[in-house]
């Protein structure tokens, strides 16, 4: 599942992915992969968010590119920064975090 935006979509009570945090342990094996995009204003306020700590709680990948330093922590142990497109800091369970480059072009 492939979720962009995910700061418009998980907003106040009508959460539309309220009733997956339940199943969310069980992901890996059914086979159900998240992809998870968001803005990086307000990202330390959306670990909160009970879907996203959950997925927090279960130590799911993520990458954080470039963001406000302002923004404080966005994932354990990861503070934003700022990057050159496409450069972030990769955090995994098993290997911790490191830098990375992804593949990035610029709008046209």
């Amino acid at each position: 599942m492939i979720i962009d935006d995910f700061d418009l979509v998980a907003t106040g009570s009508n959460h539309p992915l309220t009733q997956l945090v339940e199943l969310l342990p069980y992901a890996r094996d059914t086979g159900v992969r998240f992809i998870i995009a968001r803005n990086s204003a307000g990202a330390s306020r959306a670990m909160f968010d009970p879907f996203m700590q959950r997925l927090r709680e279960l130590g799911a990948q993520g990458l954080v590119l470039s963001s406000n330093r302002s923004e404080g922590e966005v994932l354990p142990g990861v503070r934003a920064r700022s990057f050159p497109p496409g450069r972030g800091t990769l955090v995994t369970r098993k290997g911790g975090t490191r830098l990375v480059q992804v593949g990035w072009l610029p709008e046209q």
